[in-house]
């Protein structure tokens, strides 16, 4: 089909996609239609003509771009090629037999077809090219010139990561010394050097002419012109994308900065390998070959810097941590929770890395440094583990497999070849030779230990099972549960790294304070990621990589003054170690803060003065004395309950007063917090507006189904029951039923939401029909609610209900729970006929409760109040602090 749609087409046409094609494949030559002919012909005759698409079974990071990678080489190509199977077919490659063809009715207009929604998923895509079949739908894709934009964006923006990868890989299969090189590096905070070249993509032009953004003019466009609405929006989603990949890198990178044993890895640069060959050749040739002593006199100094500036670094987050402890153990203290968030120094690696470096006097050169130098090179240093090296062969079958046959499983004899095969028991790929089968040990085992006795088939299945395997131990490592110290920090997951990352960087900011500030350092979620701050004292514009737990991330960047206006910039080549900083904000008021947010305005390359080409984009600065609060709340950022309580602390907010909030029994609930914050902070903005606000603040709530059609939902016809649709819906319309009810109150829900008939006496029949199947589930409903009750007293542990009213006579009333692994004791207690509970949790370590014992006070103190007022005659007294006592110093620390 393309071979007869280039036949048909004139010279002009080539003439026309000669400059894509040659864009597409970046070539600088000068195209010619002649040239545009031949590639098109060349592509047709390929094999690559059968594999137009570009299909990606796995996802993979580095398969899809790889794959956006070869289709924009390609891309126009392809577009023209989809186009001609169309064109030629008339769209009858797409076409779907028409059942009503036969019919003489004349056809229904079809109804206008609802706006595409903002996120495609599968199912929207089937219904959206219901009909049209695969050819129309890749068509389409491949003419629409901002997913050819999109697709750039990420194969450029992503390039610094994948550079980086194949960087690393090259490293660790270079040998031990390579490897030592690597580590060393990662360590001293190398890796930072990732998010500032991703941040560098975005300052390149080149980038934005691959996205075919309209050039740079003179003069400078307007942003606004409408000419230019899809660059600035392709820009600033280059630009978010962008910012957001650089942040999750940079703080995924701190692990090895800012954590023991990995921070302590910097030791291992090869500063004696220099030293060694400079004292060899200043001994054997000191006079002659002077000059290059000198140059090896300077390499030994470079590395033995780099020695120095990591146990200067080392030094100061051992004693800040030691300094944080000591003050634990004299008495309590907020810093708790920075400590807590830290968590590997509970780990026994981390705690000896600590001792050694201490004994050593963060000394370099010593026998105590020299130790923990070679118990580095046992933890870091080597080749892939046995276990690795059969993940990623297995890894390597399961790809091999799924790519070339269609069968989930392979015989015994393909296996083998492929484990033969397999790039990973190489030398040169894991660092170290393997012992691997032949043909010979593979029939012996498949033959005489598969079919022996139970004993050896026993060995045969768990030959390759690591857990069934008896591993070697090695002399560090304990041998008991007790030499170990326990944590969930390693297994929580990166968003732990962040924030024990953040808490050390916090530690180490306000050391000099006394860590004074711990209570007011979660400020700092207002630094929001992807804006623009400034910093008051230091007189410096900051780019925020986002906030963890303790503080933010940044990125310094320089203001440029053109022409009366004020820019910012992106520059491609920034130093990590520069410009990287952390972001600390312990004060929410707008005059005292050291911070203030900053108003800015995309520039896309059309709209750049001539001074600023060749930074790719820029913006311009609008004001500097933003209110980073009040910019916070107005960009929908999300709080939790205890940031949104501080919040109205810090500006003064008025909060409703006692018994009168929204919550149950006049409870002071999230809504209220909100809506006393947006009141302050936005005290001259209308109502309306501060309505939306509360509406983004508080997040999508989904609406529930009008009762009424509920309720007429499961009155069906008993004969369209028998479908199983009507069967569920009446299941799940009975569920929301009860459940609507229930919230808002038999009575209340009954004479709002089911007396919709105008007619007196139906609306009569209706409440007593509706009202009598609603009691009786009502009163189900209640008895299984006090059997679970019951049930629940039961399970509260005995010297729990020794401390309940009643010291545990009392049963089907109330119960209580106690959770050492999160942390918290709660209470239920039922406070309305129709079975809704009550309930009271908290958890020790806040600001709230600080200890077990205030947050067993509060708990218990629910419970009394409320069985107190409800039954005035027989009342109890709440235990006394040393019985709480007592009973906690019987538990088993968590």
């Amino acid at each position: 089909m393309l071979a007869a749609f280039l036949k048909k087409q004139p010279k002009e046409y080539f003439a026309d996609i000669a400059q894509e094609i040659f864009r597409d494949q970046g070539s600088t030559a000068a195209p010619s239609a002649e040239d545009a002919a031949f590639m098109l012909e060349d592509f047709m005759s390929t094999d690559a003509l059968r594999n137009r698409g570009k299909f990606v079974k796995t996802k993979a990071w580095f398969g899809m771009i790889n794959s956006f990678r070869d289709l924009l080489h390609n891309w126009t190509v392809q577009r023209e090629a989809a186009t001609a199977v169309l064109h030629e077919s008339g769209g009858a490659v797409d076409a779907e037999p028409d059942e009503g063809d036969q019919d003489e009715r004349p056809r229904q207009p079809e109804p206008e077809a609802a706006p595409p929604p903002k996120k495609w998923t599968k199912a929207d895509l089937y219904k959206a090219y219901k009909g049209r079949g695969p050819h129309s739908m890749n068509a389409e894709f491949l003419q629409d010139e901002s997913l050819r934009s999109t697709a750039v964006l990420l194969v450029r923006i992503t390039s610094p990561l994948q550079n980086a990868y194949a960087a690393d890989l090259k490293a660790q299969q270079a040998g031990a010394k390579s490897q030592m090189e690597w580590i060393a590096d990662r360590a001293a905070g190398g890796g930072f050097q990732i998010a500032t070249d991703i941040l560098g993509e975005l300052a390149d032009p080149s980038l934005y002419r691959e996205m075919r953004l309209a050039p740079p003019s003179e003069p400078p466009m307007d942003p606004e012109n409408e000419y230019l609405s899809e660059d600035v929006q392709l820009t600033q989603k280059a630009f978010t994308f962008g910012v957001h990949l650089a942040s999750n890198i940079l703080w995924g990178q701190l692990l090895y900065r800012y954590t023991l044993p990995l921070a302590a890895a910097a030791l291992l640069s090869p500063e004696p390998a220099a030293r060694k060959m400079f004292s060899a050749v200043f001994l054997f040739l000191q006079v002659l070959l002077l000059g290059l002593c000198c140059v090896l006199l300077g390499l030994v100094h470079q590395c033995k810097e780099k020695r120095v500036e990591a146990m200067r670094s080392l030094k100061r987050l051992v004693n800040v941590i030691v300094k944080a402890e000591d003050m634990l153990l004299a008495g309590p203290h907020l810093i708790y929770m920075a400590v807590a968030d830290l968590a590997w120094p509970e780990e026994t690696l981390a705690r000896e890395t600590m001792v050694r470096l201490l004994r050593a006097g963060f000394q370099d050169g010593n026998d105590e440094c020299f130790e923990l130098q070679r118990l580095l090179l046992r933890t870091f240093l080597g080749s892939a583990s046995t276990k690795e090296v059969l993940e990623s062969t297995f890894a390597h079958i399961r790809d091999v497999v799924a790519r070339h046959v269609k069968n989930q499983k392979i015989s015994p004899v393909a296996a083998w070849f492929y484990t033969i095969a397999s790039p990973y028991s190489m030398l040169k790929t894991c660092g170290m030779d393997h012992c691997l089968p032949d043909r010979q040990a593979w029939v012996k085992w498949r033959s005489f230990y598969g079919r022996a006795r139970v004993e050896k088939m026993k060995l045969y299945n768990e030959a390759a099972n690591v857990q069934a395997t008896s591993l070697p131990r090695g002399r560090e490592i304990p041998r008991s549960a007790a030499g170990i110290k326990k944590t969930k920090w390693r297994l929580a997951g990166p968003l732990s790294h962040y924030k024990s990352s953040s808490a050390l960087l916090y530690l180490l900011e306000d050391e000099a304070s006394g860590f004074s500030n711990c209570h007011r350092a979660w400020a700092g979620v207002f630094l929001q990621c992807g804006q623009f701050f400034f910093h008051k004292e230091q007189n410096q514009c900051v780019l925020s990589l986002g906030f963890n737990g303790w503080c933010a991330l940044g990125v310094e960047l320089e203001c440029v003054q053109l022409r009366g206006k004020e820019y910012v910039t992106l520059k491609h080549g920034l130093r990590a170690r520069e410009c990287i900083t952390a972001m600390f904000h312990f004060d929410l008021a707008h005059e005292s803060s050291t911070w203030s947010s900053v108003k800015v305005k995309l520039l896309p390359p059309a709209c750049l003065p001539r001074e600023l080409v060749q930074f790719g984009m820029a913006f311009e600065i609008l004001s500097k004395d933003g209110w980073v609060l009040r910019d916070a709340l107005a960009s929908h950022v999300k709080l939790n309950v205890e940031q949104l309580q501080q919040a109205c602390q810090a500006v003064k907010a008025v909060l409703p007063e006692k018994g009168k909030g929204s919550g149950a029994n006049g409870g002071i609930t999230r809504p209220d917090f909100v809506r006393a914050l947006l009141k302050s902070v936005f005290p001259d903005d209308a109502q309306e507006y501060r309505d939306e606000l509360f509406k983004a603040m508080m997040g999508n709530k989904k609406q529930t189904v009008d009762v009424a059609v509920v309720a007429a939902i499961s009155e069906l016809d008993p004969e369209n029951q028998q479908e199983s649709a009507f069967k569920k819906m009446k299941q799940r319309a009975m569920q929301m039923f009860e459940e609507e009810v229930y919230g808002e109150g038999v009575q209340q829900g009954l004479s709002n939401k089911l007396d919709r008939e105008k007619d007196e006496h139906k609306r009569e029949a209706n409440y007593e029909e509706a009202k009598a199947k609603v009691d009786e589930l009502v009163k189900e409903h209640q008895e299984a609610e006090h059997k679970k009750v019951v049930r629940n007293f039961d399970l509260t542990p005995a010297d729990l209900k020794l401390l309940l009213p009643g010291e545990g006579t009392i049963s089907g009333i109330f119960y209580a729970r106690y959770n050492p692994i999160a942390g918290w004791f709660s209470a239920q207690y039922p406070v309305g006929e129709a079975g809704v509970r009550d309930s009271c949790q908290r958890q020790w370590g806040t600001n709230q409760c600080p200890t077990k014992l205030d947050a067993l006070r509060a708990v218990l103190s629910f419970v009394y109040s409320r069985w107190n007022a409800r039954n005035p005659q027989r009342r109890f007294e709440i235990p006394s602090d040393e019985r709480l006592q007592r009973y906690l110093d019987t538990l088993t620390p968590a």
